[in-house]
């Protein structure tokens, strides 16, 4: 069970120990009444008897009962509780574990919890997600309340008798023939005292119990309307942020195979608040940020690119004869091109019509972040690039930073990130960036009939495209040198057979052999190690169930192209020698000497490295990311799956706010 995480609103009777502790500390004059131990037939002042009463009403004071604040959070909650919301109803069970005590409010510590809740709530938006969350300001005007109300109660606790008073209780002391003498003398004093209004002996501490128990009342009301509407926005959020998406977190894959989603989920709820009351709001709500540093850039540039929209865009640009266009000439859409580029923070110089050095450098910049040719001269493809609108643009950080939210990306210290529209891997470590270098991934080519030559379509009347590298999580375990190309029955009927059947020397004088030929069911087509092997001199190993990893390539040319989408499915490395060397450096086990032998000794031999640590390969689809030279970069959708996450995440959204509306407009 949780336990509560802050000190208990007090109860409206509590401030009695404070006004009847000053009260019992009081001596009376002469005029108050002696009593009689009947023990020792001793007159007993009344000072001793009140020093006996304070011990007995202080013991009272720590025996009255729990604030009735659970009860007003639990009828909050289910006042606001929406019955169809998965996160909602796990919130709900958090509070229900923990008997529906405060998780997040505490009038104490507003600043650093309640307050930062509402703060981070109130910046929900800037994440792209699919839910409105309220505005600090909401909060804003129930702090005011709980705060003078916090302000009513440390001025009614000092409650200090007079002199008027305790004639006042000797006076009811004599109305209701108290026998001091009697045992139960003190119960009767003590329920007497404790009493709310004008029936209490001493009148002025029942006007001040009445009002505090009026404060109580609405204190505890205000905060469980405060604390059900906090824990419930920040379930939904969290849910949004993290915990809602299952393959997020290392630590839970274990349970994958015996624990349900919705079990999981809901585990994930129930640490998350448990973490918040272990270590306060503001850690608990960082462990929502996924934790790779291109997340914090794309929230920082989305917001930049919802005031373009907000300011109207960019509007459109337009050059007659763009081709034709050269360095030094004017053109009267020039100005606005570098009004548009200035608009996404590119340096044009001055804004004229003249095409002039800075906007070259601006429209090569451009061209190198967006995954154009690099080239001095205009061209159709850069003006139709800069007329894509910013709507347009918004939605591909939206989607992107949806990803994140779902991917392990960050959760390891060590990793290699693959980023596949971007056709770049990277090698991260303590947060830092170690390597960068181009690859070679699957091809987006349809898989044709291998007799019609027809498109074939999937169940669902989708176009296979069987080479398309796939997003993955996997563990890099050996590294080869040499390695041999066992080659994909697919790739081997597709493309090689053909080609034996045309020359019937094909295997021999490329490398190939068959192994196993006179076992049928054994038998494969391998390629031998060499400078012509597809695989080229080395390979990463992470095993997958697609069968792809990274390598080496005989075709090297290929690296110079800005889009790099060739390949049967594996990824080829640029600089797979220099990658292979800090991989085993990392791993301790880099031998320069050995390896240059391995790679220089004749006949070639294949030679495997296991790494003593395996290193997560995180191989993701982020069609958005910051360059290094702080431009966003839309990369190319070389599959085509923006387009269909962005209708999705529209179908979504409007489901949601035609929901909202519905429910709006109920009485």
């Amino acid at each position: 069970m949780i336990s509560n995480p802050m000190t208990p609103l007090p109860h409206p009777k509590s401030w009695i120990a404070f006004g009847l502790f000053a009260l019992l500390l009081v001596a009376c004059g002469p005029n108050k009444p002696s009593t009689t131990d009947p023990s020792t037939g001793e007159a007993k002042s009344l000072d001793e008897l009140l020093g006996e009463a304070q011990a007995v009403f202080t013991e009272r004071m720590g025996e009255l009962p729990t604030p009735p604040i659970r009860e007003a959070l639990e009828t909050q909650l289910r006042a606001q509780l929406d019955h169809d919301s998965q996160a909602d109803q796990a919130t709900w069970s958090v509070y229900e574990e923990a008997a529906f005590e405060t998780l997040i409010l505490d009038h104490s510590k507003w600043m650093s919890d309640a307050e930062a809740v509402a703060n981070t709530l109130g910046l929900a938006h800037q994440h792209a997600l699919s839910r409105e969350y309220p505005a600090p300001a909401s909060f804003l005007e129930a702090k005011q309340q709980l705060d003078e109300m916090s302000a009513g109660f440390d001025e009614l606790k000092h409650f200090n008798p007079t002199e008027e008073d305790w004639l006042a209780v000797a006076d009811w002391a004599e109305r209701t023939e108290l026998d001091p003498s009697d045992g139960k003398a003190l119960e009767t004093l003590y329920a007497a005292l404790s009493t709310e209004g004008e029936q209490n002996p001493m009148p002025r501490l029942g006007q001040r119990l009445a009002t505090l128990a009026f404060l109580s009342h609405r204190l505890h009301g205000v905060s469980a309307k405060v604390e059900a509407t906090l824990g419930l926005q920040l379930g939904r959020y969290a849910s949004e942020m993290r915990l809602g998406h299952p393959d997020n977190t290392p630590q839970l894959n274990p349970f994958k195979k015996w624990a349900k989603k919705e079990t999981r989920y809901r585990a994930r709820v129930g640490a998350f608040f448990l973490h918040l009351k272990n270590y306060g709001a503001k850690v608990a709500l960082n462990t929502l940020l996924p934790k790779h540093p291109m997340y914090p850039k794309l929230v920082e540039a989305r917001q930049r690119y919802a005031d373009i929209a907000a300011a109207g865009g960019w509007g459109e640009v337009s050059i007659a004869n763009v081709k034709k266009l050269k360095r030094g000439k004017k053109n009267p859409g020039l100005s606005r091109l570098k009004e548009r580029l200035a608009i996404e923070g590119y340096t044009v110089g001055t804004i004229d019509d003249v095409y002039d050095d800075d906007l070259v450098e601006a429209i090569k910049l451009y061209q190198d972040v967006h995954q154009m040719k690099v080239k001095s001269n205009l061209d159709q493809e850069l003006i139709d690039n800069v007329n894509i609108p910013v709507e347009d643009r918004l939605a591909k950080i939206d989607v992107t930073l949806e990803r994140y939210r779902k991917t392990l990306l960050g959760a390891f210290d060590y990793y290699i990130f693959i980023n596949l529209p971007d056709f770049h891997a990277e090698v991260w470590q303590h947060g830092e960036r170690k390597m960068r270098f181009r690859i070679v991934i699957g091809n987006n080519d349809a898989q044709r009939d291998m007799v019609t030559k027809e498109v074939v379509l999937d169940e669902n009347n989708e176009i296979i495209r069987p080479n398309q590298t796939q997003t993955q999580n996997a563990f890099m375990e050996y590294i080869i040198y040499n390695p041999y190309w066992n080659v994909p029955i697919r790739i081997r009927t597709e493309e090689l057979e053909p080609k034996v059947l045309e020359n019937p020397l094909y295997y021999e004088e490329n490398g190939f052999e068959i192994v196993n030929p006179d076992r049928p069911a054994w038998s494969y087509v391998r390629q031998l190690p060499g400078d012509d092997n597809a695989l080229g001199r080395v390979k990463f190993i992470f095993p997958n169930p697609f069968e792809t990893y990274l390598h080496d390539t005989n075709s090297r040319g290929l690296f110079k192209n800005p889009i790099r989408a060739f390949s049967h499915g594996c990824m080829r490395v640029q600089d797979p020698l220099d990658f292979a060397e800090f991989m085993l450096t990392q791993d301790g086990q880099w031998n320069a000497k050995q390896v240059q032998q391995i790679l220089n000794t004749t006949p070639l031999q294949s030679k495997t490295y296991n790494l003593k640590t395996p290193v997560p390969v995180q191989t993701e689809y982020f069609n958005t990311r910051v360059d290094d030279s702080g431009q966003v970069a839309f990369l190319s959708d070389i599959y085509r799956r923006d387009k269909k996450a962005i209708d999705k995440r529209r179908a979504e959204l409007e489901k949601i706010y035609a929901e909202a509306n519905r429910a709006a407009a109920q009485p």
